[in-house]
């Protein structure tokens, strides 16, 4: 493993995790910032409570990925999809009509993406021209 990504991963770990009611509080300020009609004060107090929220969920993305380290991409790619899939939770995340937890719902998402990059990575097929000339010979002549 890269020891840059090693050095990530042992950041991400120290980081500690939000209590449920700071994550509402922060995730209620981060949906107030995304109205139409929103100060630049209210824009700001909401990517500073997004960025929180990312930050703290960081930890639940490397624990997601690391259940797919034994699939295809490495895991530092699974961490970047994963990590992908952590912003698009936290920007679309609405703490009104959730009836979870940000964490529970940011999980789903981090999952959805790694098993997209899992599924691409296991689509991709060598063409024959690829492949050794062993493995294109037919095995019924």
């Amino acid at each position: 493993m890269n020891t840059h990504f090693s050095r990530y991963l042992a950041d991400v770990a120290a980081i500690p995790p939000l209590t449920p009611e700071l994550e509402t509080q922060l995730a209620r300020t981060a949906q107030r910032g995304r109205r139409g009609k929103a100060s630049q004060k209210e824009k700001q107090a909401s990517l500073e409570a997004r960025t929180r929220l990312v930050e703290a969920s960081l930890n639940l993305v490397a624990a997601v990925a690391r259940g797919f380290a034994d699939s295809q991409p490495a895991l530092e790619e699974l961490v970047f999809k994963g990590n992908q899939g952590l912003l698009l939770a936290a920007e679309r995340f609405n703490p009104n009509r959730a009836r979870g937890r940000f964490v529970d719902y940011a999980r789903r998402r981090i999952r959805r993406a790694i098993l997209l990059a899992v599924r691409e990575a296991h689509s991709h097929r060598t063409p024959a021209h690829g492949r050794s000339s062993s493995a294109r010979r037919d095995p019924t002549a």
